[in-house]
Parts: C-alpha cells; structure tokens; sequence
C-alpha cells in the first residue's frame, strides 16, 4: 500500500473525494459517504481531517467495533506525517516527503488491513454470495450476535429473482400504495356516519358521531399508531426467537433482523407492500371486532396516516439530511439503536413510548 502526505490528501479532497485518516491510517469513504449514519455532511466537513479522537471511546461520537470494521473496508494506505507528542497528535515534516510527495520506495510497505477477529470470525458464519434466508436459521446461539454486527452490504434473501424483487421496496412506494387506501378510508367513513350517526345503535345510551367528529377520529388513529409502532418494534421484530428454531430465527430475520444486519441498505428500509398490507389487515381486524365499521374507517385513515409517516420517517433518518432540531436528534437517536443499543430506543418516529416503558437511550 502506498503512503499518503498532506499534500496528496488535499490533492484527493479538492479532487472531490471524501478521504479521512484514522489511526495513520488513510480511508478513502466517497463511496460510502451518502450511507452514513451520521449523514454525508458530517464526512464532508472532515475530509482530509483526522477522525482519530473523534472515533475514541472518549468522544461524543464514538464508534463501534462494528463501525470500525466497516471504515477498514476502505482502506487506502498509511499516513505517516503524525508523531506522539505528550499525548498529542503534531504534523511534521517527514524525511521521506519531498516537495509533498511520500516516496513509498523507503517506507516499509503495509498489508492490507484485515477485520478484527470478533468480525472475521462473524463473517465466517455465512456465505454472502447465497440467499441468506437458507442461512440463517442454521447459526443457532450465534445468530442473536451475528445480526446485530451491521454489515455495508446488499443483502439477498430469495434465490428467486420474482421472490426478491418483492421483498425489497424503494421509499416512494409507501405513499403510492397507501395514500388511495387513506382517502377510501376517509370516504367510507364519512359515508358510513352521514347514513347511521350511532356508535352503539342497539343502545337506549347511544353515542352519535356524525362526519363532523371524523378528524377527532382520524387523531386518536394517528396517535394509536405511535403506540402500534412501538409494540411491533420492541415486542414482535425485537423479541429474541429460540436458537434452536431455524423457522423462528428464519422469520425474526425476514421481519427485521435483516434491517440490522445491513442497516445501509436503501432498497430494505421500508416495509415491502405485501407484509404491510398483511400487517394492515391485522390491525384492522382487531378495531373491527369492538368498534362499528364507520368509526373502524376513520381510526384506520388515521393509523395508515401514522403508518406513511413512520416509514418515510425511518427512511429519512438513515438517509436524509436533517436541517431541524427535531429530526436531528431523532436522527441520532435512531443511529445508536443500530450502533450501539439495540435493545433500547424502539421508537422511531418518535420517542413518546420509550419514556413510559423505560426503553430510552441515555443520551451518553
């Protein structure tokens, strides 16, 4: 591998690419920019820089092994114009470099950097050149670990083109699917209540709603939803399947264990429409057996409402670039769900039901 001066990395960066320096060592990241976590700006702003403190255990910002292993992926070369000062980092001007330029032919060549053993010995466990879902049901008490080590890959599940197509969804299908379901809903409901404005209309102590208390309804279906995605995150794609069930394991990864494994990847961020609508039908099926099916109308526009948001929501946290306060915490609150406590932080568009059920991530 060659070694890097200043000069040449000022070169890079003006030239456009997103190079940073870690532990001398030179990471070229352009390729990986637009999937971090933290966001694209964040590299942007330190290209060229050394992220060393920034990725310690004693940063604000630090990372884990996880991350680590994934920075080494794009190694570049070594950087050797820092020296150990009382503790502290110093540029000098090295006998190797002359006019900027390293000459690698006296520098003692580096291999190339290897993955720590704890994510050698977890890449191990599966072939990522075939369909992870014959895999992953075979990898018993190590599978719990395994999922929750991110992984920069793309990751196939089916070896059924047909199968795999419909199990990945761009983001811009959510609202395509769901908003005409939205207005039918709406539309029925408000047919439903101008003709019979009863909650309970066998009752002598029925309650009349008429379209008039639709948004009120609308409201209670919007926030029940926050309550849904919660009970769904933690309680069903958290629950921790029985390691000696290949089928149990199998569905906890189709679910969501595959979302944690490659966090990164676009196409597996939102709910594909075929689970949604089966989820969908679920849930209205459960307001449909306590509450008339005008009311069910107008609970269920507003649970899809929550539902569109929520996706989109949990899309633009790992890929967009968050200008408010509000997406800007929530964004970083919803990284070290997947970096650093993964078994907290269960809400995602919001953080309403983490402080009731104690699931909130501290913020240090």
């Amino acid at each position: 591998m060659r070694v890097f001066s200043d000069l040449e990395i000022s070169e890079l960066v003006k030239q456009g690419q997103v190079v940073v320096i870690n532990d001398d060592k030179v990471y070229d990241v352009t390729d990986f920019a637009e999937r971090h976590p933290g966001g694209k700006s964040y590299l942007l702003d330190h290209a060229g820089a050394d992220v060393t403190n920034i990725m310690s255990a004693e940063s604000p910002h630090q990372h884990t092994p996880a991350a680590t292993a994934i920075l080494k992926k794009y190694y570049l070369g070594h950087y050797q114009n820092y020296k150990e000062q009382n503790g502290l980092r110093h540029r000098e001007i090295n006998s190797n470099v002359k006019n900027g330029i390293v000459q690698n032919g006296n520098h003692q060549q580096e291999e190339p950097q290897k993955p720590t053993d704890q994510y050698s010995d977890l890449e191990k466990l599966v072939d990522w050149d075939k369909p992870m879902l014959e895999q992953v049901g075979h990898l018993g008490e190590r599978y719990f670990e395994w999922v929750h080590y991110p992984e920069d890959k793309h990751i196939r599940l089916f070896h059924s083109d047909f199968y795999e197509y419909f199990s990945q969804c761009p983001w811009y299908i959510v609202p395509i699917y769901w908003v005409p379901w939205l207005f039918i809903f709406l539309y029925k409901s408000y047919s439903l209540l101008s003709e019979n404005p009863c909650l309970f209309p066998d009752s002598q102590y029925g309650i009349e709603f008429k379209p008039i208390h639709m948004p009120l309804i609308f409201l209670l279906g919007l926030i029940s939803w926050t309550f849904d995605e919660y009970i769904i995150h933690r309680w069903m794609f958290h629950l921790r399947p029985p390691s000696n069930s290949p089928l149990l394991v199998t569905v906890h990864f189709l679910l969501h264990g595959q979302h944690h494994k490659t966090p990164l990847d676009k196409k597996r961020l939102v709910f594909p429409p075929v689970p949604a609508t089966i989820l969908g039908i679920t849930l209205y099926s459960i307001y449909a057996t306590v509450i008339p099916h005008a009311i069910t109308m107008s609970l269920a526009a507003g649970t899809v409402t929550g539902y569109i948001i929520y996706d989109l929501t949990h899309y633009f946290l790992h890929h967009g670039r968050p200008t408010l306060p509000y997406f800007q915490s929530l964004k970083k609150y919803h990284v070290k769900h997947h970096f650093e406590n993964q078994q907290l932080g269960f809400g995602i568009s919001s953080k309403l039901w983490d402080y009731p059920f104690g699931t909130l991530i501290p913020e240090c």
